[in-house]
């Protein structure tokens, strides 16, 4: 008898560790998604902003038949629009290309 109640302790215990661990792991897995969530959110954050300032970009191209020397010449754009929103470093600018690329984010 004292067998059996031993047998079915250690049965119990096992089902126990078993969802423990269940539950434990998912927890992980529920946490990387949702920082994988959150790193795409910010990702998007900071390409909008400069597919914006890609657009003003060739709006000035256009008006003036070449790429600004500076992001600074943009009119419509205010300097705050030149940093990235999620780190604040100031975006890399080719002026032979137009075009505007985060040092943070890649695209």
């Amino acid at each position: 008898m004292a067998a059996i109640a031993l047998v079915i302790a250690l049965v119990i215990i096992g089902i126990i560790v078993i969802a423990a661990l269940s539950v434990y792991t998912s927890g992980t897995k529920d946490r990387e998604r949702v920082k994988s969530t959150i790193d795409r959110t910010r990702n998007v954050q900071c390409f909008s902003q400069i597919r914006r300032v890609e657009m003003s970009i060739q709006m000035y191209r256009y008006e003036h038949g070449h790429f600004p020397q500076h992001l600074s010449a943009l009119d419509d754009m205010s300097e705050r629009d030149f940093y990235c929103p999620v780190t604040g470093r100031p975006y890399d600018y080719d002026v032979n290309t137009g075009t505007v690329t985060c040092p943070d984010h890649i695209r």
